[in-house]
């Protein structure tokens, strides 16, 4: 993906909506809508058989201990697992369309090199071990006064 010298996005170029858009229309197929609102026409349909389920069982449930028919029984089962379908359907798919309208935050790592400066001041090197004992003892004893 190119970027222009200001960081933008480079002038004329294609949004990946629209290429994804171009490649299915290159290949004859149906699919030419994005996946995002794919996602919402599901999300739309099963919400719809939701709110049939919920009229039906409303309809048919009896609101006091009666006799049901077998038939309306029948209904009212089928009612309550598309219910139960449906619900766990709408919220598959917002799951899945949530990446749309809620991007994750992602952490980056940091590509920068510290450099750290000191200085050091080092002793003359002493090549007799009683002659730097002695000068040690001298350091000491005058860092201690």
């Amino acid at each position: 993906m190119g970027f222009g010298t200001n960081g933008g996005k480079r002038a004329g170029r294609p949004s990946k909506e629209t290429i994804l858009q171009r490649d299915l229309a290159e290949l004859g197929s149906d699919l030419r809508k994005a996946p995002k609102s794919l996602l919402l026409q599901h999300m739309l349909f099963w919400d719809q058989k939701f709110e049939q389920a919920k009229a039906c069982i409303a309809r048919l449930e009896p609101k006091e201990a009666k006799f049901i028919e077998p038939e309306e029984m029948t209904i009212l089962v089928r009612a309550r697992s598309m219910l139960e379908e449906a619900s766990e359907r709408v919220v598959e798919i917002a799951n899945a369309a949530a990446q749309f309208y809620h991007p994750k935050l992602a952490a980056v790592q940091v590509q920068a090199e510290v450099e750290h400066k000191f200085v050091l001041r080092a002793p003359e090197v002493i090549e007799d071990s009683q002659e730097w004992l002695n000068e040690a003892t001298k350091l000491i004893e005058g860092n201690l006064q």
